[in-house]
């Protein structure tokens, strides 16, 4: 008898201690946050958040990356314009990830999230279901549904209450100027962005609402708590670029927005004055600039009254770059060489002076290089009135 409960005994203790064992494995789980410097090229200007997990026992070390896109896929273009772009859930070995971003020589930080077990085996379950092929594919959002929101909400959901963020800037800002403070060393993509949104990204945002931004996630979610306490451990710094490299400037780097629309303001003001002094438009000039931002105004437009994305309408830039630039472009030219009364100019001479003189009162900051662009055409329009007043 005495044995039989010696064995029973030990039976137990071998169970019990697996058991352990099990647990702790399981327990070893690790699930960070990823965030990744920005990059050069246009998608890359705001960084990169993915989540890691890793299983030192298994050696399992994965990252989950909410940023896959295929530029080649089936009308990537038109669809991206709707704001209709799907993006899907990568899931590759975390060396592969962080690889890359070594490779571009841009800094990687991880944060470890401070969750119990059951917390870690919820998301990791999340995850691998939201890594299935019916379920991997969303509908991207830049400003409110990303790789760096997707991972936020990820977490927010596996824990008892919403997690409160810590604002690190008392300062306001708009999502413009967020969008500034990652495209201020891009001139032209800044100027990009700035003629597609609309007086909706001037609204001032809180902390919920920064977090599109892969490093203003890091920053807000550093010592941020729940019910359950402080859910993230100190930042670690997985790769640090070579700060005595530098970064040779390109050509577009040099020719900025302002300067080149600047100069070309200064051209145009010497030729109109030069076509006032020999009483004679030169209509070829017209041929060229009218078309050009008939164009831009017809994209303008698409985009705010038929394109999904959030703060592109309304634009006021839209009384600059308009589509009828393009439409009466043929009547323009054809007075000009007939030398017959064009009222398109006297109009389109009115709203702009309306739009320059009025301009700080619009409300919607626009990129300064707009108003040498809106002078160009000014001059043209007044040229022809005084031209005609003369003749």
């Amino acid at each position: 008898m005495k044995k039989y409960f010696f064995t029973l005994f030990l039976f137990f203790s071998c169970a019990l201690s697996i058991a352990q064992n099990s647990k702790l494995a399981h327990d070893s789980i690790r699930i960070s946050l990823i965030t990744c410097a920005p990059g050069e090229d246009i998608y890359s200007l705001f960084g990169h958040t993915a989540i890691r997990v890793t299983i030192p026992a298994q050696n399992y070390d994965i990252a989950y990356n909410y940023g896959i896109f295929d530029f080649n896929s089936e009308n990537f273009i038109w669809r991206f314009s709707l704001g209709q772009t799907d993006y899907l859930l990568g899931k590759y070995p975390f060396e592969y990830f962080i690889s890359e971003y070594i490779a571009s020589d841009r800094a990687v930080w991880e944060q470890e999230l401070d969750l119990s077990f059951d917390e870690k085996t919820t998301l990791v379950n999340d995850l691998e279901n939201n890594y299935l092929p019916e379920n991997r594919m969303y509908r991207y959002n830049f400003l409110y549904d990303n790789c760096a929101t997707r991972p936020l909400n990820k977490v927010n959901n596996i824990k008892s209450g919403s997690i409160e963020l810590i604002e690190t800037d008392k300062n306001l800002y708009s999502f413009r100027d967020l969008i500034h403070r990652y495209t201020k060393e891009h001139p032209w993509s800044e100027f990009g962005m700035d003629l597609c949104l609309g007086s909706k990204a001037d609204m001032i945002v809180g902390v919920k609402e920064k977090i599109f931004v892969p490093i203003e996630l890091m920053q807000a979610i550093d010592g941020a708590n729940s019910e359950s306490g402080i859910i993230t451990k100190p930042i670690v710094n997985l790769y640090q670029p070579d700060d005595t490299d530098t970064a040779k400037d390109s050509i577009w780097d040099i020719i900025t927005p302002i300067r080149l629309f600047t100069t070309l303001a200064l051209v145009l003001a010497i030729i109109c004055y030069i076509e006032y002094q020999r009483g004679n438009i030169f209509w070829g000039i017209d041929a060229i600039l009218f078309p050009i931002y008939g164009v831009a105004g017809c994209i303008l437009a698409f985009l705010s009254f038929f394109s999904e994305h959030p703060t592109v309408s309304p634009n006021y830039i839209l009384f600059l770059f308009h589509p009828f630039h393009l439409i009466f472009a043929p009547y323009i030219i054809r007075g000009e060489i007939k030398r017959t009364k064009i009222w398109y100019h006297y109009v389109n001479g009115m709203v702009l002076t309306l739009f320059l003189v009025f301009l700080p009162l619009i409300p919607q900051n626009f990129n300064f290089a707009v108003v040498p662009l809106a002078i160009c055409l000014l001059l043209r329009s007044a040229t022809y009135i005084l031209i005609e007043r003369k003749n």
